[in-house]
C-alpha cells in the first residue's frame, strides 16, 4: 500500500507498506525517513538512521541522514569536467570542488 500520511511544508511523507514492511519517505531530497522490518516477535523495528521530524531534516546541519546522494557520489575537482569532449564548470560547495551534486544537490 502507498498512502500519503502526512504533508509538512509543502512537502509530503509517503508510506509504503505491506505485511512484512513500512517504510517512510519525503519528496524533501528524497529522504528515507524510516525502514520498519518485523522482528522475531512480529514487531516492526526501524532500521535507519535519522531525524524524528521532517523539520530535523530541514535544519541541514551538514548531514545527509537517509537521503539519497545527488547526481554525484564525491567531489568534481574545482567543479569542471569533460563528457563527450565538451567542458563543462558547475557550483563548487566544498572548498574549490563540487560535492554531491552542488550547492542544491538534485
Amino acid at each position: 500500500m502507498i498512502k500519503v500520511i502526512d504533508t509538512q511544508n509543502g512537502y509530503d511523507l509517503i508510506e509504503l507498506s505491506n505485511n512484512n514492511y513500512k517504510a517512510v519517505v519525503t519528496n524533501f531530497g528524497c529522504t528515507i525517513m524510516r525502514m520498519q522490518f518485523k522482528d522475531i516477535h512480529d514487531e516492526f523495528k526501524d532500521v535507519v538512521v535519522g531525524y524524528p521530524t521532517l523539520s530535523d531534516y530541514a535544519k541541514r546541519d551538514g548531514t545527509y541522514l537517509g537521503a539519497l546522494v545527488g547526481r554525484v557520489a564525491n567531489r568534481i575537482k574545482e567543479g569542471k569536467f569533460t563528457l563527450n569532449d565538451k567542458n563543462y564548470q558547475i557550483a563548487v560547495n566544498n572548498g574549490p570542488n563540487s560535492l554531491h551534486g552542488g550547492i542544491d544537490g538534485f
